[in-house]
């Protein structure tokens, strides 16, 4: 869990100072790795979603194709 910062109580000495970039740095680097997972949140998204939109249509086109089977099948001759 990320901690507040009470900017009072800090003293500005060179060490807490190295302190305090170095978890700004760190704080980035999480953000950037959370932009980076919703990206790629987003893009399996949507590559799930066009597959599932194909699936349907295959699925449509398999259901009207047994259809016509059992009209096929029901012609006597």
């Amino acid at each position: 869990m990320i901690s507040k910062i009470d900017a009072q109580t800090i003293e500005p000495t060179p060490s807490n100072m190295a302190n305090l970039v170095e978890k700004y740095n760190i704080l980035v680097e999480l953000y950037g790795m959370s932009v980076h997972c919703q990206l790629k949140y987003q893009e399996l998204y949507e590559s799930n979603f066009d597959e599932c939109r194909i699936l349907k249509e295959h699925n449509t086109a398999l259901l009207i194709q047994a259809d016509k089977i059992q009209e096929f099948n029901q012609i006597r001759l």
